[in-house]
Order: structure tokens, then sequence, then C-alpha cells
């Protein structure tokens, strides 16, 4: 059996380049991966402390969507976030993190 292999593309939903994205932004993934069941979560980081987090489903059927905006959230009402998007496994006890992209966001 050959390694799983994932993967990410970043996508801005408002026209943007992901290399200048900014809070409150659409964003949605290009996503491979060889799981039955993947998942796409992206969590945004202000010096170390987590305040913003979004899960979806990326099989067929999967509720929710694939459409995440990025901020505001009660923790990150301001100012500019670090954030990381990963695939990983939900049917397992705790979460294997397989492809990931790291990208920032201006607040």
């Amino acid at each position: 059996m050959g390694q799983v292999k994932e993967r990410l593309v970043l996508t801005d939903l408002n026209g943007n380049p992901v290399s200048d994205l900014h809070m409150g932004d659409q964003v949605t993934f290009e996503v491979t991966s060889d799981l039955e069941y993947p998942n796409v979560s992206v969590e945004g980081y202000q010096g170390g402390k987590l305040v913003y987090g979004e899960s979806h489903g990326w099989w067929p059927g999967a509720m929710g969507g694939h459409t995440f905006t990025l901020g505001p959230t009660q923790l990150w009402t301001a100012g500019d976030a670090d954030c990381r998007a990963y695939i990983y496994d939900p049917t397992k006890q705790h979460v294997h993190e397989l492809g990931e992209i790291d990208f920032h966001v201006s607040g």
C-alpha cells in the first residue's frame, strides 16, 4: 500500500492574492487526499494564543460547506494573525495532521 498523499492549495474568494489576506476575507482550499473522510482545519494565532479555529469535512455529502471566514472572532477583533491550515483524519482517536500550509492574515 502506498503512502497517503495530501495537498492543500489556498484560494481567496475575495479576489485578493493569497499573499495579501485580510481579516474578514473568505478562503477555501483545493484538497487532494487519499483519506476516506478528510477534514480541513484552519487555526489563527496572535502571539502564540489561539484566536481563530474552524474545521470542515471535505468528503462528498459533508455538511458545512468549504468556505472559511478569517475572523473577526471574540478573541480576534484586531491585528494580524499567523494561520495554519491542515488536513486531518477525524476517524482516529487523536488528530493526525497531514498536508499543511502556513499563511499570514493582516488585521
